[in-house]
């Protein structure tokens, strides 16, 4: 495994995760579980939005 695919998949996994600790912590705080949806779904978009970029970057 080369070490860009390495770094991509850290990268979609990251964002994901902070995701939903962010939403877990909200969780805690307030006592409603739709933070923790909410959070993973935020995450979700900003890793996809990531490698979007990341596409972009490498065609031009």
């Amino acid at each position: 495994m080369r070490f860009e695919e390495f770094h991509l998949a850290y990268d979609f996994f990251l964002y994901i995760v902070l995701g939903i600790v962010v939403g877990y912590l909200l969780y805690q705080r307030y006592n409603r579980g739709i933070f923790v949806v909410v959070g993973f779904l935020l995450g979700v978009l900003l890793a996809f939005l990531n490698l979007f970029r990341l596409i972009r970057k490498k065609s031009y």
